[in-house]
């Protein structure tokens, strides 16, 4: 386990996206918490930081836009997550 290193809360997992081993140094998720792209730094114990602007510039643009398109499923997630909740407890 690890914590974000922008908003401090423990990810304790990790979906790969486009290959079936997981995760692997230099590879990118978003937190869930709070929707930040970060690169993992290492595995055991994993840690990441958050990409950079230079990284940005660097990355293919369908790994871009799969990142921005997990940040939106992200939102709407929570969006929806969040009217459900406000439905069940009437």
């Amino acid at each position: 386990m690890s914590n974000c290193p922008r908003c401090n809360e423990v990810l304790d997992a990790h979906t790969p996206v486009g290959h079936k081993e997981g995760p692997r140094r230099g590879d990118f998720s978003v937190c869930i918490y709070c929707g930040t792209a970060l690169v993992i730094d290492s595995t055991n114990p994993p840690t990441f930081h958050i990409l950079t602007d230079e990284e940005r510039n660097h990355i293919d643009k369908d790994t871009l836009a799969r990142l921005e398109k997990i940040k939106e499923v992200r939102l709407k997630m929570l969006s929806e997550d969040a009217l459900f909740r406000s439905r069940i407890s009437k």
